[in-house]
C-alpha cells in the first residue's frame, strides 16, 4: 500500500521552484554550499562585538576561498536555464528539461533543488541510474527534505538486487541516525559551536565558582557531541568522489581489469557502489555486501 503511495507521489513529479536569489549557490570545493546572504543576516542579529568578529571571519573566508563571482549577466543566464527547465518539465518534455538543468551545472552552479528536479526528470525519462545519482547529490545538500526522502526511497525500491547488504555496526548506525541528517557545512558549524561553548565554559569556570561542579558533566556531553559530529563529517568527506551509481542497464564486475577476465558478479542499473581504486578505463568497486570487482568506467557515474 505504501509502495503504491510512493508511485502516486512520483507520478506527480513535484518540481522544486524557489526564488531567484536562493535557488542556486556557486560551487565551492565541489560539494560545499556557500550561502553568503544567510551568514550576513545571522551576523546582524549578534551583539556588536560578535558582529565585528564575525565580519572579520567572514572576510577571511571570503577572500581565502579564491572564489570568483559570476557577473549578473551570467547569473541571469543560469536562472533562465533553470526556469526554462521547469517549464519543459511541466510540459512533459523531460529530455529538454534535463538539457536545461545540465546547462546550469555546466556553468558551475549547484543546489539541492536543482539536483532534485534533475532526478525527477531523469526518472520520468526512465533513466533510473541517473535519477538515483542526482538524488544522491541532492541528499548531500538537503538531506532532511521530506519529498527527496520519499522519491529516493521509491526509486531505490525499483533497483534490481541479487545480494544482501552487510549490516552496519551499531555505533555507525547510532552516529548516522543522530548526525546523518546534517550537511558537511552544518557539521562543520556544529563542531565550531561545540568548541566555542567548551572554551566559553572553561573560561567562565575560572571566574564563576558554582560552574566548576558541572564541568565533568558538561565536558562529557560536549565530547560525545564533538566526537559524533566529527566522525560523521569525516565519513561524508571520505564519500565525496568515492561513490558511484551504475547507469548502464547491466554491468559485469570482473576479477581483474581486463575484458577477458572472468565475471565475478553482475550489477544492475541504479546500484550504488564504492570506488576503491582505478586502473586505466577500469574501476575497482565494492558493493554493499562487501564483494569487490573491476568494472568499466563508462558503466558508472561517480559523485
Amino acid at each position: 500500500m505504501r509502495l503504491m503511495g510512493y508511485k502516486i507521489f512520483m507520478l506527480k513529479g513535484v518540481l522544486r521552484i524557489v526564488s531567484q536569489n536562493s535557488f542556486l549557490q556557486r560551487m565551492h570545493n565541489q560539494n560545499t554550499e556557500v550561502r553568503f546572504p544567510r551568514y550576513v543576516k545571522a551576523a546582524k542579529v549578534l551583539s556588536p562585538t560578535c558582529f565585528y568578529i564575525g565580519s572579520i571571519f567572514f572576510l577571511i573566508v571570503l577572500f581565502s576561498s579564491g572564489e570568483c563571482y559570476a557577473s549578473q549577466r551570467d547569473f541571469s543566464e543560469v536562472t533562465r536555464h533553470f526556469y526554462q527547465g521547469n517549464t519543459y518539465y511541466k510540459q512533459g518534455d523531460y529530455a529538454k528539461a534535463i538539457e536545461e538543468y545540465e546547462k546550469v551545472i555546466q556553468e558551475g552552479w549547484e543546489s539541492g533543488n536543482l539536483y532534485y528536479n534533475l532526478g525527477n526528470a531523469y526518472f520520468k525519462e526512465g533513466k533510473l541510474g541517473w535519477a538515483i545519482l542526482n538524488y544522491e547529490k541532492a541528499r548531500r545538500l538537503i538531506p532532511r527534505d521530506r519529498d527527496l526522502k520519499l522519491n529516493y526511497k521509491y526509486v531505490c525500491s525499483l533497483v534490481k538486487s541479487n545480494f544482501y547488504p552487510v549490516p552496519e555496526r551499531w555505533y555507525r548506525r547510532w552516529i548516522g541516525k543522530i548526525f546523518g541528517g546534517f550537511t558537511i557545512d552544518e557539521l562543520s558549524f556544529m563542531l565550531l559551536c561545540v568548541w566555542t561553548v567548551a572554551l566559553g565554559f572553561i573560561l567562565a569556570g575560572m571566574y564563576v565558582v558554582p560552574l566548576r561542579k558541572y564541568r565533568v558533566a558538561v565536558a562529557g556531553i560536549l565530547l560525545i557531541v564533538f566526537a559524533g559530529a566529527f566522525a560523521e563529517l569525516e565519513i561524508k568527506k571520505a564519500c565525496i568522489g568515492n561513490e558511484a551509481v551504475v547507469v548502464a542497464k547491466t554491468a559485469d564486475a570482473r576479477f581483474g581489469p581486463l575484458a577477458e577476465a572472468t565475471t565475478h558478479f553482475t550489477l544492475y542499473e541504479g546500484t550504488k557502489v564504492r570506488i576503491l581504486s582505478s586502473q586505466g578505463a577500469w574501476k575497482k568497486i565494492r558493493r554493499a555486501d562487501g564483494k569487490t570487482g573491476w568494472i568499466k568506467r563508462d558503466k558508472i557515474a561517480i559523485f
